[in-house]
């Protein structure tokens, strides 16, 4: 085959992250990682999308569109053997003869037989298509995969922002319940000449910005519903009332082993697709190259023929024909030769996209262990943090209810622990999804 060999590229990749996660010994697998969260209601989501998701649907039936192209290009390798058939009555134009005496005649033809014609690829060009067809196919079955872990990721982080915005409705509007509280304390104070107007018009204020919070973590709830919905191919008001219940955000307990660098060659299927691609192109090459030699082919054929159908099977009826073809290009203004480069040239680019890939794959790891292992120390100082609240809190309502401490100032600390609560919430919601970036990040779930 002509053309360039092909060949693995090369890449420059360092030896290990700067951010390492866990040692293999205590760390969770890649592999089925959703189900390390310990949450049937996610597990079941999950199997639900693989099953009935129409971007996956739609990346499978091209895995077969694609199969069926690599198949026509084998088979272009082979001899093409037809049956053929023919009945024809005609009826020749007098004026197609040079006697004046001659009539129209009237002619019947039956012909039954088969020819056939075989390529012979000297130079490799119907090799080199088939090669070509085969890494396209791989490359539908990279893009499944591909598909495949955006639909898992996609699938537990849309499940996670539900359950976190279902709570954070929770915090808020026990914390509309409490500012309503303080409002009516401050507004009797007022009233009665003890407070100015102008604290009473600042807690009304606050009271408008919660339910206005209300308002957007609700239009935030029922969107993300939405989008589950179509994640798992489901109607979206069949959702609704999985979230009724109060559950807690999703956590893992393990770390993740991250791995090698050298590992998401073969792990990320965008990788794979890019160095698949890379292929194609080389053998698009061999392609090209072919085309500026001469190619051969065989014909033959073997027919029964005559004007008569008792004479139409019998031997003397017999003609065949045999012989090789030849054809060779001579003058085409340097057309072949600037599709050769044009094809050299889309071949570079797929180098560079290629190498551009895994450059990317790595930068998307290292960010996803800088996010999740940071998230997690804030995890751990917010949890501190608003431990210590529920203890001043506790005090203060100790006080309160000892008489040593007014409703307004004990509401007022209340208000403060909903709002560490919160913030807790939205630190253990980006732990969980910063994980399943990571996962995503190492080409996880397949």
């Amino acid at each position: 085959m002509v053309g360039p060999k092909i060949q693995k590229p090369g890449t420059d990749l360092p030896i290990k992250y700067e951010q390492n996660g866990s040692s293999k010994d205590n760390a969770l697998s890649l592999d089925s990682w959703w189900k390390n969260f310990n949450d049937e209601d996610l597990n079941n989501y999950i199997n639900i999308a693989i099953k009935n998701n129409y971007d996956l649907k739609i990346a499978i039936e091209k895995i077969e569109q694609a199969r069926s192209i690599y198949r026509i290009k084998k088979a272009d390798l082979f001899p093409e053997i037809n049956l053929t058939a023919q009945t024809i009555r005609q009826q020749i134009s007098k004026n197609l003869t040079t006697s004046f005496f001659q009539e129209s005649i009237n002619q019947n033809y039956f012909q039954f037989g088969f020819d056939a014609i075989w390529e012979l690829d000297f130079f490799g060009k119907l090799a080199r298509s088939k090669q070509a067809a085969y890494f396209s196919y791989l490359q539908t079955q990279d893009s499944l995969l591909n598909v495949y872990i955006i639909l898992l990721s996609d699938v537990a982080k849309t499940y996670i922002d539900i359950i976190t915005l279902k709570n954070k409705i929770r915090i808020n509007e026990r914390k509309l319940f409490l500012q309503n509280q303080i409002y009516e304390l401050n507004l009797k104070k007022f009233e009665s000449g003890l407070s100015s107007e102008i604290l009473e018009k600042e807690q009304y204020k606050i009271i408008q910005s919660i339910s206005q919070d209300i308002v957007n973590l609700k239009t935030f709830y029922k969107t993300n519903i939405n989008r589950l919905a179509v994640l798992l191919g489901r109607i979206p008001e069949d959702l609704d009332k999985d979230f009724n219940k109060e559950k807690p955000i999703p956590q893992v307990a393990k770390d993740i082993d991250v791995g090698l660098p050298s590992e998401l060659l073969r792990r990320r299927p965008d990788i794979r697709r890019a160095e698949n691609l890379l292929y194609e192109k080389t053998a698009n090459i061999g392609v090209a190259v072919a085309q500026l030699f001469p190619s051969f082919s065989l014909i033959g054929g073997f027919n029964y023929e005559s004007s008569k159908t008792k004479n139409w099977f019998t031997w003397a009826s017999k003609s065949w024909f045999i012989g090789p073809t030849f054809d060779l290009p001579l003058l085409d203004f340097g057309r072949r030769i600037a599709n050769v480069d044009a094809t050299k040239a889309d071949e570079k680019q797929a180098l560079y996209s290629y190498k551009n890939t895994v450059l990317l794959a790595l930068e998307d790891v290292e960010n996803a262990l800088v996010s999740y292992f940071h998230e997690k120390q804030n995890l751990s100082l917010i949890l501190n943090k608003y431990n210590a609240q529920k203890k001043i809190t506790k005090l203060k309502k100790d006080l309160f209810t000892s008489g040593l401490e007014s409703k307004i100032n004990y509401l007022e600390y209340e208000l403060v622990l909903l709002d560490d609560e919160d913030e807790y919430i939205d630190k253990e919601r980006n732990v969980s999804i910063d994980l399943i970036s990571l996962i995503k990040a190492l080409g996880g779930g397949w």
